[in-house]
């Protein structure tokens, strides 16, 4: 029974080295053979009958020598999908100073300023007024 119980412990450490051997010989094949160029970003693909598609152009993010300011005189459309995917990719929350003043029967209610936080996950809302508070300091919505 002891005999046995080591045949099992030693397949079993072969079968691991084995397979670690299979997985650093496949970190090494992705690893030689990716290639140096910037991945091409396919947004919107065309889809037409059947299961053939065809690529949208790609975003082109602005070079190095190009400013925002120049990018955006030369592409105005493409300027602002940059944008909008900058943000969907970077910006999770953020911290702003909310002014408000409303009309009510007619009448301008005095301005109120408030600092708010907003997270996108899990969508959260927070506001704490600053100047003229009217029935409450803080809201939360989660």
């Amino acid at each position: 029974m002891i005999r046995r119980h080591l045949s099992n412990r030693r397949i079993r450490i072969a079968v691991g080295l084995a397979l670690l051997a299979g997985f650093l010989l496949q970190c090494q094949w992705a690893l030689t053979n990716r290639s140096d160029q910037e991945p091409v970003v396919v947004r919107n693909p065309i889809k037409l009958a059947g299961n053939t598609a065809i690529a949208a152009p790609a975003v082109v993010l602005p070079t190095r020598t190009e400013s925002l300011e120049e990018r955006a005189a030369r592409d105005p459309l493409g300027f602002l999908q940059f944008c909008l995917d900058h943000y969907d990719r970077s910006v999770r929350d953020y911290t702003c100073t909310f002014t408000k003043q409303e009309l009510v029967n007619e009448k301008l209610t005095a301005e109120q300023v408030m600092k708010a936080f907003f997270r996108e996950k899990p969508f959260s809302v927070r506001l704490e007024w600053v100047k003229n508070e009217d029935k409450c300091s803080r809201v939360l919505y989660v």
